[in-house]
């Protein structure tokens, strides 16, 4: 009986074995790496079976991805680059100073006056000729010696014993009916003595005492002057002595104006002629010849007579003047009277509080420039607050403008830079702000401007 096979419900027959047939000469080789410059040749060869359209899609394909791939970077870069600065167009506002002013001048002597920290002094019709200056000379001893022997103040400097040449200096100047103060042989007097004793009641022998003790002789003496002088600016000012009793001893008024503010500027000079009276060895209590002292404003400086100088006085006074204390230091020389020359120096001073004008340098809000971008946003540019002075003799004020930054966008106020004003030693800034808004510029503008943007 024939062998029947049986199945099981839901079992599949084995399959029937394929028959084995060997690789085609194309499949030879695979899982095997390609020799060099194979998977080349077989894309060439794959390209070339493609049709011309299809070959053309491909490269419009590939060409608009190349483009969208450049325009996504350059829309990208354009977008996030900064913005080129703003040009700003800053001018300080042009200032036209106050005309100059004429004092009330005295008549029948040289005479001139000066602010302190306020420019040149101004000299009346004789006050800018050389003329005898008497005992004002001191001043330029007291300059010198300080300048070649310091003393800060409370200092006293070095003592000198008195000899025989100081005793022939006391009787020389006795001689010549000048003022003097006793010293005996042997005593002894500091370097502050004898300066204040030269400056305070005028006394001749001592600044005759203090040079030679400073420079040796009276020859030393004038050769630092002429040094300190001529460094200072003061080459008209000529000393032949230390205590003015020569005639040969000359300057103009408006010299000794300068010479004048020079001496206030250091403080152990300041301090002693503002003294009303000083007490020296032997000589006693002596009284300071400036009888204007403890008047007020009054802070010293020095008198001075002789025949042939006549009655001198160089005053310096505190005044009010455009709300703030100002120092005047006026010049008189050749007075007919002691009375005289003390009168005058004082209407001299008085007089020249008309000087002082005030001025607007600027008004808050006032246009001083412009600021603008390359896409087309501008503003004004306006000063923040206003600035003002007062202006003494017509003199100028200096102004200049800066710029701090640059903006390519600003809210509006934003300070851009400053202008400022110089006058007499101080300096007032006022700031420079935008008056509207600058806006940044929209992304059309980016795209279209690349070479704005991409310049520096």
């Amino acid at each position: 009986m024939p062998h029947r096979e049986t199945r099981q419900p839901g079992v599949l027959p084995p399959a029937a074995p394929q028959p084995v047939r060997p690789p085609s000469s194309g499949e030879q080789g695979r899982g095997r790496p390609l020799r060099r410059g194979r998977g080349l040749r077989q894309l060439r060869r794959d390209w070339r079976r493609l049709s011309l359209r299809r070959r053309r899609r491909l490269a419009r394909t590939i060409a608009v991805a190349s483009t969208l791939a450049l325009a996504a970077g350059y829309t990208t870069v354009t977008l996030a680059a900064p913005l080129p600065p703003a040009t700003v167009v800053l001018d300080a506002p042009a200032l036209v100073p106050p005309p100059p002013f004429t004092p009330a001048w005295p008549a029948g002597v040289a005479a001139a006056a000066g602010v302190v920290g306020h420019g040149s002094p101004v000299a009346g019709p004789d006050g800018q000729r050389p003329v005898p200056i008497a005992s004002i000379a001191k001043l330029v001893t007291a300059l010198v010696v300080l300048d070649a022997m310091p003393l800060e103040p409370g200092q006293d400097g070095p003592s000198f014993t008195i000899g025989e040449q100081d005793l022939r200096y006391l009787a020389e100047v006795i001689a010549a009916d000048g003022f003097f103060a006793e010293v005996r042989a042997g005593q002894r007097l500091t370097q502050l003595e004898l300066l204040q004793g030269m400056l305070v009641p005028s006394a001749n022998n001592l600044a005759l005492t203090l040079a030679q003790r400073a420079f040796g002789d009276n020859d030393g003496y004038v050769r630092a002057a002429r040094a300190w002088l001529d460094r200072h600016g003061l080459p008209g000012v000529v000393v032949t002595e230390p205590s003015g009793i020569d005639e040969a001893n000359t300057a103009s008024a408006a010299d000794l104006v300068r010479l004048g503010m020079l001496a206030l500027q250091h403080p152990v000079i300041a301090e002693t002629i503002a003294m009303d009276a000083i007490t020296l060895p032997v000589a006693g209590r002596l009284r300071n010849t400036n009888q204007l002292l403890g008047q007020p404003g009054v802070l010293g400086i020095k008198t001075g007579h002789t025949d042939a100088a006549g009655y001198c006085f160089l005053l310096a006074q505190r005044i009010e003047a455009g709300g703030e204390p100002r120092t005047v230091v006026v010049a008189i020389l050749g007075a007919p009277g002691l009375e005289a020359r003390f009168a005058l120096a004082r209407q001299l001073a008085a007089s020249a509080v008309a000087g002082f004008v005030p001025v607007s340098y600027v008004t808050a809000g006032a246009v001083l420039g412009t600021i603008s971008t390359p896409w087309g946003g501008s503003s004004a540019l306006l000063a923040q607050t206003g600035a003002a002075g007062v202006v003494w003799n017509g003199e100028a004020v200096s102004a200049h403008s800066s710029v701090d930054v640059r903006p390519p966008t600003a809210e509006a106020g934003m300070p851009v830079g400053t202008v400022s004003f110089d006058y007499a030693g101080t300096r007032q800034q006022v700031r420079v702000v935008t008056a509207e808004p600058l806006r940044a510029p929209d992304a059309w503008w980016r795209l279209t401007h690349p070479a704005a943007l991409f310049a520096g």
